[in-house]
């Protein structure tokens, strides 16, 4: 399936080089984003489809919602369609409980995960697994995730390995028009491109589907 390479995007582990991102030791969404971040979701330059991050205090806890859809379209036929849905239960930077729900052109996955102590547990169709300590997730919106070399997959309950490289400043459309960001490229299991600008926030994500097209993420609301 062409999409397989949706997972680099959104989900995968790295090891920082060389980041500029001020990013504090407990990262509150609230103050980077508001109550939400939304990006459109272009292929070659298209619009196709849409992702959306969206955050809810819980106590002491803090649920982010992340929703992407996509669709592909022939001659006003739908003929490719992709749903994600991942739901995470953070306190402070510790990842308490995770579900995500996928539909890839109507193929249906899940990933659970559930913190008991120091540990948690992962239970997924292909991928069932223990870890250890601290985990993030690549659902981008923390900037802290950078400092990370474990991040777990949350399509396919693994863990991928992955070296990043901060490549240079570049200007980034965002709703108040151009802003400065530092452009991270990604390498080893997973290849993608993230932005974020020096407060840390995720201004944009760019990366190729496996039939050679460019899938790119343009912010619609991210700097709260």
């Amino acid at each position: 399936m062409i999409w397989r390479s949706l997972a680099a995007g959104l989900t995968g582990m790295f090891v920082l080089v060389n980041t500029p991102i001020q990013a504090d030791s407990a990262v509150s969404p609230f103050n980077l984003y508001g109550d939400r971040i939304s990006f459109s979701v272009l292929r070659n330059g298209k619009e196709v489809g849409s992702h959306e991050v969206r955050f809810k205090r819980s106590g002491e806890d803090v649920i982010v919602t992340s929703q992407f859809e996509l669709k592909i379209r022939a001659l006003a036929i739908n003929f490719y369609k992709y749903n994600y849905t991942s739901v995470a239960k953070w306190n402070g930077e510790t990842l308490k409980q995770l579900k995500t729900d996928v539909s890839d052109n109507g193929k249906k996955s899940r990933v659970e995960a559930k913190r008991t102590g120091d540990s948690l547990s992962v239970r997924a169709k292909n991928a069932n697994a223990k870890i250890d300590g601290p985990v993030f997730l690549t659902t981008h919106w923390n900037p802290n995730v950078v400092k990370s070399s474990k991040v777990l997959n949350t399509i396919t309950g693994r863990i991928n390995n992955v070296s990043i490289k901060a490549v240079g400043k570049e200007k980034v459309q965002t709703e108040r028009g151009l802003a400065t960001a530092t452009r991270y490229r990604y390498s080893g299991d997973l290849q993608t491109e993230a932005w974020y600008d020096n407060k840390g926030r995720w201004l944009k994500l760019r990366f190729k589907a496996d039939d050679g097209s460019t899938i790119e993420f343009q912010c619609k609301s991210c700097l709260g």
